[in-house]
Order: C-alpha cells, then structure tokens, then sequence
C-alpha cells in the first residue's frame, strides 16, 4: 500500500507521485492536483477477490458432481427368493430406489427403509427378515430340496437368485459376490441350509445374449426394462442405450411404484408382523439348538448341491421353483394374498 499525491489529472488516468519520487498511473478518479491517494489495496483486493471466487467455484462444482454421483443410478440390483425384491444402486453401492414385485416381496420391504443403505446390508436384511416371517425352511437339508420337479434335475426350495449389472462387468461381479458373502455369512450363522445362485447360470440368459448379442448383464437389463418401459422400444433400441440409461428407466419407474406402494405399507406391516408371530418361537427354537459345528456340513451341502445344479441341461428352472414356493407359503399358512385387500 503506497500514498501518492496527484500531479497530474488526465482524461482517462491520473498520475501521483510517492515519497520516494516514483510516478504511479491511476485509473481516472474524482480528484484534483494535489489530492493524496491511497494504491495498492485495490489491486490485492481484486486478485483475493479472484482467488475466492475460483475456489468458491470449486467448491460448488465439487458439491454438483458429488450429489449427481450420489443420485445417479449405475447398478441395477434383483435378489430373488420368491419374493422378488429390485433395487438401484449408485457408485458408491447405496440404495437408491427399492421395488417389490410380488405381493410377498411387498411385505418384506414394508418392515424395512433401504434408501441409503450399502446394497450387501440390504441384502442381509433381506434374508433375515424372510427367515423371520418363515420363509425359508429352517429344518432338515432333505426338507430344503424339492427334487425331481424336472426330468433334468431339481431345484432348491431354499433359494437366492442374485443378479447384478453395471456397465463395467467386473463390478457387477463384485457386487454379486459381495452380496453372496454376506448371505452366506447369515445363513451359516443361523444354521440355514439355502443356496445362493447367480443370474449368470440361467440357461434363459444365455438364449439371450445369443438373440440379443450382448453381455449376460445386459440382456438381463434389458429383459426388465422392456417389461416396464412405457416407450416400447424395440430390442435394438435397448441394445444401443447404455446399461446406465437402461438403470434410470428403472430408477424412474421404481419411484412411481414405491409411491404407490407406500399408500398401502402399513397394511403390508401388519401382514409382515403376523407372519413373525407365527413363526417366532419356531426359530428361537432352532436357534437355541444349533451347534455352529454344523456350519461345516451346511458348507458342504451347498458345495454339493450348487455343483449339481450346474451339472443339470437344464441348470435351474426358477419358474419351477415359483411353482413350489407358493405351494410352500400357502401350506405353511405363511401368506393369503385373499387377505391382502
């Protein structure tokens, strides 16, 4: 900061002169030779200003991009029980959107909120609170099979089908796996004898990326969204979307049937909590008996019996399976859609 004393007042600049004989030359201001000014501060003044600016801009930039990244969604989630639950994930694995898509899959995701939750704790809610309101088989391994449903092989009663899809497949791998770890984990803990499959051994998906000629991921994406897109596009359309432009679709009608769907949660609420009721004292029960020696043999058996199923032609028919599932529920008393009103 220097004082300058005016000597010369010009049209568009004035020139001051400081203690020291130097000449400074100074944007027009209102003032008369021999007036005293004060430079300086109004240069570093700019330059501060500036600096605070493109760090204000940083920041706002950095806070849009995160937000958008927390908000897009980049994986489409399905775990298959028979209740059918769907979720979006964005990059950093969190719930974005969750969808039911069958009347028992709407009375497991009313006791539970998953948006903004790590998709693998989700998971393991999942499957805890389905063995909570006895949906899974809690008994004998030779109970947790139906064999022979199909003259090719037979299919578990006991039963998760995972599948996962991002664009970069390798992340859809993990993300598979990591939900499967975390399955398991619960499932060795509480002495349940269930296997957990991946989409990728379908023979269905495989007819698929032959007709549609992309990945397994893909066409498994592509299958979902063409069941509830309201364009109706052709499968060659899909084919040319990106899987993230395929996630938003279901991203966009997962918000209109949960919206939907809330209307009627609490009914669902007290269905879930009957369905507890009835089954609580039978897994404390079990609970209480198991010895976790057993985890070794409950290893074993699914080790087993995965590598039949993938021995079989036909690998595994889930529709089968459906067909037994409901079966099941509706023998154990477990759900009535008549009293889903």
């Amino acid at each position: 900061m220097k004082e300058v004393i005016v000597v010369e007042n010009g049209s568009e600049n004035v020139v001051g002169i400081d203690k020291n004989g130097l000449f400074y030359e100074i944007k027009k201001k209102q003032v008369d030779i021999g007036d005293s000014l004060v430079i300086g501060w109004t240069k570093r003044i700019s330059i501060l200003l500036l600096i605070f600016m493109v760090f204000l801009g940083w920041i706002i930039t950095s806070i849009l991009v995160a937000s958008t990244l927390i908000y897009t969604p980049v994986t489409y989630v399905s775990i298959d029980i028979n209740p059918g639950i769907e979720f979006t994930v964005n990059r950093y694995n969190k719930v974005l959107t969750v969808n039911a898509t069958n009347e028992a899959s709407k009375i497991l995701i009313s006791g539970e909120d998953f948006i903004g939750k790590p998709i693998e704790e989700s998971a393991e809610k999942i499957v805890s609170m389905a063995t909570d309101a006895g949906f899974f088989l809690i008994d004998t391994p030779e109970e947790s099979l139906v064999k022979t449903i199909s003259e090719d092989g037979f299919v578990p009663l006991n039963a998760v089908m995972i599948t996962a899809v991002n664009e970069n497949d390798t992340v859809s791998q993990q993300i598979k796996n990591s939900i499967k770890d975390k399955m398991l984990q619960f499932f060795f803990k509480n002495g349940i004898y269930s296997l957990v499959l991946s989409s990728d051994i379908n023979e269905e998906s495989f007819a698929n990326v032959i007709d549609y000629g992309t990945s397994i991921g893909k066409a498994e994406l592509i299958n979902v969204v063409k069941q509830i897109d309201d364009a109706k596009r052709s499968i060659d359309e899909y084919k040319e979307m990106s899987v993230r432009d395929l996630n938003n679709i279901i991203f966009e009608k997962h918000k209109e049937s949960y919206n939907k769907f809330i209307k009627d949660k609490e009914k669902f609420e007290r269905i879930l909590e009957d369905c507890r009721d009835k089954n609580r004292l039978k897994v404390m029960n079990y609970c209480s008996s198991f010895n976790s020696e057993h985890i070794k043999d409950i290893k074993a058996w699914i080790e087993i019996n995965e590598k039949d199923i993938l021995a079989t032609s036909k690998v595994i028919d889930w529709q089968d399976r459906k067909e037994q599932w409901e079966k099941f529920l509706k023998s154990q008393e477990i759900l009535s859609l008549d009293s889903i009103n």
